[in-house]
């Protein structure tokens, strides 16, 4: 059998790039590793690739123990590794005292409520788990989460410390025993019962899956939270014994409970339950769904106003948005500047905020004398997962969007961020204070609105009106309806401003009433 050795690139740098064993290869989540060992020395990259090839080897050994029950003294001694991460790369230069001071109030609140402890620390949790090459339960999941997000809040203290000058020792650093590669072997194997597919397995499977074809990272905390639902509900989580009369029991049970709406119930959580299951039995894991043939009836919901803002909302938020006093307060210039220039955007290219508050500075780009928006998924998120070339209106010219991005270069419009990171979930968390300025200051407080979403329903109205042909105004809004022929050829930037430039400037002297 032929040994791995290090791949040469063209640029002669050295790689490890390794195929993972199948049986293990959904469990680490990924089947392919590649990553770069920074030398063009054939023997250095040898040496480097030897080293990290036993780590994973290591990995994948412990994986195929199967999930391993560990002790609260095991769990806290994981959390300290993520300590000890944090120290480790902020401790020289532990950057501003805000920073540390914002994260706190994002963050409180989050301990004893599993549900957003998960959606703050399951990502790092389970980077942290295949590091070690340890699967865990469901439960023991949790619980490592729980202890993550003590940790974080330990060392975030701390470097706030550092960052107000004070470099004294954290007298509780040595709370956390030192984790080492025989840890894994204190930890009990679970019994047979226990080592039936679980929910969680049959979650992660999908999970890496999505992942893989480079979908929304939305999607999976979304869903991860629907599946959480559903296991607190039942009470344990083995796949293989879950049946129709609990599905339908949780739908009820969130309909009567919880008070959550049955197309929600129907369109999201049992969504995410069937497409977990679906993926199993296609992956051939499991040979049950309990979903199958299953559906949550609900009544289309009776429309008593227009899904997009009529033209007295769209006033009040746009007027609004220039009045400085009105901007938000005490807090970071980003946000101001994402309220200040969101709406606008939005409204002119039809565009989702998410799509908007992930701009970088590079984003703004010149094609034949047409400055346009490079709507992109290297950015970050996209729905159709293509990108699109969107026009800037003569109005937004006109007000000096131009030189925002100006200003920005080399990083996110809306974010103090470099161009060079991903922006993740920062994106909604910025659109998300575009949405909360415009029901708690501008006052449209109207539940039938959604404060973002609403843009582009009345873009389509607009340009509807304006007589733009709808494959136009479709590219514009990144729309695909999955139409053959919309494959085929594409649609100049110079054709698209033409398109745009039929939609009429906003009149914020109107007066359209309410």
């Amino acid at each position: 059998m032929r040994m791995p050795s290090p791949t040469k690139l063209k640029s002669g740098i050295y790689a490890y790039r390794v195929r993972v064993p199948a049986d293990v290869a959904e469990a680490f989540g990924k089947a392919i590793i590649k990553k770069s060992l920074n030398t063009r020395d054939p023997v250095e990259a040898k040496r480097l690739f030897n080293l990290m090839h036993g780590e994973n080897e290591a990995i994948w050994a412990q994986l195929r123990k199967g999930l391993v029950q560990l002790s609260q003294r095991q769990l806290v001694a994981l959390s300290g590794d993520y300590y000890r991460s944090w120290m480790e790369q902020f401790h020289e230069n532990a950057g501003d005292t805000a920073a540390y001071q914002n994260l706190t109030e994002m963050t409180e609140g989050l301990a004893g409520n599993d549900e957003r402890l998960t959606v703050w620390y399951g990502r790092a949790t389970d980077a942290l788990l295949q590091s070690k090459g340890l699967r865990l339960s469901a439960d023991q999941r949790t619980a490592l989460i729980r202890e993550m997000h003590k940790a974080d809040v330990q060392a975030r203290l701390q470097l706030q410390k550092n960052a107000e000058g004070d470099y004294r020792q954290d007298p509780d650093a040595d709370r956390f025993p030192k984790w080492t590669t025989t840890e894994a072997n204190v930890g009990k194997k679970l019994d047979q019962a226990n080592m039936q597919k679980t929910l969680s397995d049959l979650f992660a499977a999908w999970e890496a899956t999505h992942r893989a074809n480079g979908k929304s990272v939305r999607t999976v905390k979304d869903s991860r939270h629907k599946v959480d639902s559903f296991r607190s509900f039942l009470g344990h989580e083995l796949a293989e014994k879950i049946t129709k009369q609990d599905v339908d029991r949780w739908c009820e049970y969130l309909r009567d409970e919880l008070g959550i709406a049955p197309r929600t119930i129907s369109t999201k959580y049992l969504s995410a339950i069937k497409a977990t299951y679906r993926h199993a039995i296609d992956k051939g894991r499991i040979e049950h769904d309990p979903t199958k043939g299953y559906s949550f009836s609900f009544e289309k919901k009776a429309r008593l106003r227009p899904k997009g803002f009529t033209d007295h909302e769209v006033r009040e938020i746009l007027q609004a948005t220039l009045d400085p006093a009105r901007l938000p307060k005490g807090t970071h210039a980003h946000n101001r500047r994402v309220v200040r220039w969101l709406p606008w955007i939005c409204a002119y290219t039809g565009a989702r905020a998410g799509e908007v508050a992930q701009l970088r500075a590079s984003d703004l780009r010149m094609e034949k004398g047409v400055l346009y928006l490079h709507i992109t998924p290297e950015a970050g998120s996209v729905k159709s997962r293509n990108f699109r070339q969107v026009p800037l209106h003569p109005h937004l010219l006109e007000q000096g969007l131009p030189d925002i991005f100006e200003k920005r270069v080399g990083m996110y419009v809306f974010a103090d961020l470099h161009e060079n990171k991903r922006i993740g979930s920062r994106s909604a968390g910025l659109y998300g204070k575009v949405a909360e300025w415009i029901r708690n200051e501008v006052g449209i407080t109207d539940p039938e609105v959604q404060p973002n979403h609403a843009w582009r329903h009345r873009f389509a109205t607009v340009a509807r009106a304006a007589d733009i042909p709808p494959e136009y105004s479709d590219v514009l809004k990144g729309h695909e309806e999955g139409r053959a022929a919309e494959s085929y050829g594409e649609t100049s930037v110079a054709v698209l401003f033409r398109e745009i430039c039929k939609i009429p400037q906003i009149d914020l002297s109107a007066d359209y009433g309410n």
